[in-house]
């Protein structure tokens, strides 16, 4: 039997029974399950958490939910697939649960256990959660709603976020301001960035432009009409150099084979960790994706590529905050390539400073260690 609608939507009454029994089997202190996009790869913030705890050699037993157990995870790590009856179980003996999305889980939380959100997204330009009730699904409320009333405690990476979080997730309880876990892959030396490069098979001298723009609630797909053949060559006549591109579409599309990639690109949509491709990328074009802080931080040139801003501004909508970005808003290839061919660094750079200079950014590379600290005084488990 397969139990995957089962457990993302934990209504049916086979499921309450099973419930009803798991609830009796005690917590293990030193179990942590992790929750990545509902069953993806090893990437986003609870990768980062999960290194940190392998990187000091403590002894947790670490479980993470997937859709395919083929995916390849470290050793210190073990795999439970989401369509198991194996994930309650897991889940109703974890110490500490780890998510980066809001979404009903097939457990009842106990109270011993401690349930960490890390979100994954840095800083909200679109409206979000209670701020977009009106044009989110009755359901999606329902279940954010029930999950903000079991987070124990919700990271955040600038003061943006952390008023985001007190605003718009029903949520008031403990906010950890000591960066997201996901970017302290920001901070890795060059060695690391042409690890990466090397295993996507690009030289170390190429240079990199992702773009990657978030999905549309209506799943529209005719957005993604970049033309990578002339955004290529506009780049190169711009800044010098061969450039390649990496085409890297939403986790709620990845399905979609709806970007056209040509010769010297590379769709990596299905590459686990997007911020090892932030990190190796020069440029990043975008449209309302949280990736422009990401990107920001890094003091990497961002372009925004919005061709149905109208559209989307009236759908989920804008904050204000989006038109302060220091970049220029384009909605066709032609304004693209223009915005790109004319471009002034010294003053991108600027304005990019002004921009960083209107939040506080809790961001240095070590937040991973922070959260891993706070799981240690939860667990009170000791080191090796």
């Amino acid at each position: 039997m397969n139990f995957k609608h089962l457990y993302w939507r934990a209504q049916s009454k086979y499921y309450k029974i099973w419930g009803s029994l798991l609830c009796w089997l005690p917590v293990s202190r030193n179990k942590i399950v992790f929750n990545n996009f509902r069953g993806h790869g090893y990437g986003d913030s609870p990768k980062y958490i999960a290194e940190e705890i392998i990187r000091q050699g403590l002894k947790y037993d670490m479980v993470w939910l997937v859709d395919d157990e083929n995916m390849e995870f470290p050793s210190e790590v073990r795999k439970v697939s989401l369509s198991s009856i194996r994930t309650s179980y897991e889940l109703s003996r974890a110490k500490v649960i780890i998510s980066n999305v809001k979404v009903s889980l097939p457990y009842r939380k106990k109270r011993n256990q401690y349930y960490i959100q890390t979100w994954h997204g840095s800083m909200s330009f679109k409206y979000i959660e209670k701020d977009a009730k009106e044009k989110l699904r009755p359901q999606y409320l329902k279940e954010t709603m029930a999950d903000s009333q079991l987070i124990d405690l919700f990271l955040s990476c600038n003061s943006i976020q952390t008023q985001e979080i007190q605003t718009s997730f029903w949520y008031d309880g403990e906010i950890f301001e000591c960066g997201s876990p996901r970017n302290d892959m920001y901070y890795k030396p060059v060695q690391f960035k042409n690890r990466v490069k090397k295993n996507l098979g690009v030289a170390p001298e190429t240079k990199l432009v992702l773009y990657a723009p978030t999905f549309r609630d209506d799943y529209r797909t005719d957005v993604y009409d970049l033309d990578l053949t002339a955004l290529r060559k506009t780049l190169t006549d711009r800044f010098g150099g061969d450039w390649m591109v990496l085409v890297r579409l939403h986790p709620n599309v990845r399905e979609n084979n709806v970007v056209n990639i040509c010769q010297n690109s590379i769709d990596v949509t299905s590459y686990p960790d997007m911020q090892e491709l932030l990190l190796i990328s020069d440029v990043l074009i975008t449209d309302y994706s949280s990736t422009i802080y990401d990107a920001a931080i890094m003091r990497k040139t961002v372009f925004l590529y919005a061709p149905d801003l109208e559209d989307y501004n009236v759908g989920r909508g804008l904050k204000p905050f989006y038109y302060t970005l220091p970049t220029c808003i384009t909605k066709t290839n032609d304004e693209l390539f223009e915005n790109i061919s004319k471009f002034d660094e010294t003053g991108y750079q600027r304005r990019l400073e002004e921009f960083l200079a209107t939040f506080r950014v809790f961001d240095d590379g070590n937040a991973s260690k922070r959260v891993v600290e706070k799981i240690n005084a939860i667990t009170k488990l000791s080191r090796k």
